[in-house]
């Protein structure tokens, strides 16, 4: 789950709800494991934003670290139950696909391509909306991609609060999906793990984010 957080945590949650089906006992164990890839997508995120535009993963720090605690949390939670209510049998092989293909990289990059110019098009035509259902929607597929094209248009040519904005709704879409996947194939109970989860998620950002705000006030207070 963690290494697959690192290359797509959508196809981590795929495999891990349809293991969960036939090892209905386990199922708290891979639910914690598509959540710790969704978790780590967070901080993956903030890492290569960071690296094209640091100024805006600064901005984007506070609720991306957040959500990132408020889903380890979850995950640690789910990680104990699972020990105390089994032993956890290890003996079944699951095979997970290689995410490291030279086709899945000539796909990104052609994605990449299209959300850049898509991007561009409708912050001209249609404003900062056109920019944030072009993130709900893009993330469907690839949240790396729609990151990286907002962070780079973010130097030149839309607000960077639009661009901090457009970002967060692409993961955090992107990240219901994921527990809406895990829901409807692992069952009713991987969906009560993933809602909790994304619960987390949501609160941690939330709570990091109001923090912020008001460090930031009380510091400009003490300097005025």
């Amino acid at each position: 789950a963690l290494c697959g957080g690192l290359t797509s945590s959508t196809a981590v949650a795929i495999s891990f709800a349809r293991f969960a089906v036939h090892e209905p006992k386990q199922r708290s164990l891979f639910a914690s494991g598509i959540l710790l890839a969704s978790t780590v997508m967070f901080p993956r995120v903030l890492i290569i934003i960071g690296i094209i535009d640091p100024a805006l993963s600064v901005q984007l720090a506070w609720p991306l670290i957040g959500a990132t605690f408020g889903g380890l949390g979850v995950v640690a939670l789910l990680v104990r139950e699972e020990f105390l209510s089994t032993a956890g049998d290890t003996s079944a092989a699951h095979v997970i696909r290689n995410p490291f293909e030279l086709g899945m990289a000539l796909k990104f990059g052609v994605l990449l391509a299209i959300i850049f110019v898509a991007a561009r098009a409708l912050n001209v035509w249609v404003g900062d909306s056109g920019i944030y259902a072009l993130s709900a929607v893009s993330c469907l597929v690839d949240v790396d991609a729609v990151s990286l094209s907002l962070a780079r248009m973010g130097a030149d040519d839309i607000a960077r609060d639009t661009v901090v904005t457009a970002i967060l709704i692409a993961v955090f879409v992107n990240t219901l999906v994921k527990a809406g996947i895990a829901g409807s194939m692992g069952g009713r109970s991987m969906g009560l793990y993933m809602a909790s989860g994304v619960a987390a998620m949501l609160l941690g950002a939330a709570v990091a984010f109001a923090l912020s705000q008001t460090l930031g006030t009380v510091v400009v207070a003490s300097i005025i």
